[in-house]
């Protein structure tokens, strides 16, 4: 959308500064005028929430309960009369069509394969922020940055048929071509005047691919795609779980080496932690323990699943990742020093990275007490202690033949609280407590975090 926004500046202040060399150069700047238009059309379609659709359109008033900022934005669209009859307003076109409009309109059209990647054709998530894509919230604040690109685009429309008239095209062509706009452009204000914020910036904002390569350009940003990936395989695994513990083992790990990294990052001494109450008490020790802990619940478990090993390479990856770019002792920071990454991007990432993980931690925590309400989770009767079994016949005879057992109730809610714990987010006014101060993350080293976003 930000590259949208620039292609269609830089269109229309190119068409206002300079008549056009020929007809074919006239030509082409309207057929990437019109193919703009077409693609905020299918823009707000896709933006718009089909169950309304069909109520909203043609009719001359919102329906009862209608948001005001899609009701503006589906008339916005509606009324472009070149949208009604593409095939007979267009002029002759030349191929290939370059110009910031033909730009601008491919800008949109990623923009909404990007949204697109998230859901199926009935609403299903394909991935975690699939809800996100269909929250109400966000697409009514994403149709009014919309409708404010295209108020800018159609204010340029006089300008346009000037110049194509002044190129040689007849007046009749340019009328047809390039017609009066004036009721569309009330509905784009007054889509912009109800959405009550111009800028546009808003969650979509931070929707990334839903499956994207991973990035090795540099540390920095192979580790940000690596915990990205990891986050997937989670919310995945609520769907379709590999039944193994290992997996589950290989998220534990980097939950506590996120928050380890992450407390030495912002000068904690973990070498001070055990003998020092205030540093054991710092949200990431507090949760890099319950990630310990957690670990320490699933050494015995078994299960009969072998373990994803997309998340076993990440795992190990991220771990590598983090000692290059957020050493935990003073021994190895002139090897992070040599790769000359900015401690604000590195900041922005790792502590991104400690968000992450709480989410993880709470999906993770679903996932285990699926596997373990199913008898997909069991542990070795010879690792329960006497106190464990005395209470309990079946257990002490399982222990006397080396046999395993299902996780004990005991077992299991302990596993969850901790992971509870875990996920246990940073209030963002706390974040880092205790902590030597960090500058805060720039918007271009928060942008370093995001993978392939748009």
């Amino acid at each position: 959308m930000e590259q949208a926004a620039r292609h269609i500046h830089a269109g229309g202040s190119q068409t206002a500064a300079h008549r056009f060399d020929d007809l074919r150069d006239a030509h082409l700047a309207v057929a990437s005028f019109h193919g703009l238009l077409d693609a905020i059309e299918r823009h707000v379609w896709h933006l718009v929430d089909p169950a309304r659709a069909t109520t909203i359109y043609g009719t001359s008033a919102p329906p009862q309960g209608t948001d005001p900022v899609e009701y503006a934005a589906l008339r916005m669209v509606t009324a472009i009369p070149t949208l009604e009859d593409k095939d007979h307003r267009l002029p002759p076109i030349p191929q290939p069509i370059d110009h910031p409009w033909a730009d601008a309109a491919r800008a949109l059209g990623a923009a909404v394969d990007l949204l697109a990647t998230h859901t199926d054709v009935a609403g299903t998530s394909r991935s975690p922020d699939g809800p996100l894509v269909w929250d109400f919230a966000a697409r009514r604040r994403a149709l009014g940055r919309v409708a404010d690109l295209t108020g800018a685009v159609l204010s340029g429309a006089d300008t346009l048929g000037l110049r194509v008239g002044q190129a040689g095209t007849h007046w009749s062509s340019v009328r047809r071509w390039i017609p009066t706009f004036d009721e569309s452009r009330a509905w784009a204000a007054d889509a912009v005047h109800q959405a009550k914020d111009r800028t546009g910036a808003g969650p979509l904002d931070d929707i990334e691919l839903a499956n994207p390569s991973i990035r090795t350009a540099n540390e920095l940003l192979e580790l940000a795609d690596r915990i990205a990936r990891l986050r997937r395989s989670a919310w995945g695994a609520l769907r379709h779980p590999d039944f193994s513990v290992a997996t589950l083992n290989d998220f534990a790990g980097v939950g506590l080496a996120v928050n380890a990294h992450c407390a030495a990052f912002h000068g904690v001494d973990l070498r001070q932690v055990a003998d020092d109450p205030a540093l054991a008490q710092l949200p990431q020790i507090v949760r890099a323990r319950a990630w310990q802990r957690v670990l320490g619940d699933l050494h015995d478990v078994i299960s009969p699943g072998p373990g994803a090993p997309t998340v076993r390479a990440d795992a190990i990856a991220v771990r590598h990742l983090l000692a290059q770019t957020a050493p935990l002792t003073g021994a190895s920071v002139g090897r992070a020093a040599s790769c000359e990454l900015d401690r604000r991007a590195v900041g922005a990432v790792v502590d991104g990275a400690v968000d992450t993980m709480s989410q993880i931690a709470a999906w993770n925590s679903m996932t285990y007490n699926r596997l373990a309400c199913s008898g997909h989770l069991r542990i070795r009767a010879a690792n329960l202690t006497g106190e464990q079994i005395t209470d309990s016949p079946e257990l002490a005879a399982a222990k006397l033949r080396g046999t395993s057992v299902a996780v004990t109730p005991a077992l299991h809610e302990r596993a969850l609280r901790h992971y509870r714990d875990a996920a246990e987010r940073i209030a963002s006014g706390s974040d880092h407590s205790g902590t030597a101060s960090a500058p805060s993350p720039t918007p271009e080293a928060i942008v370093i975090g995001r993978a392939h976003h748009l």
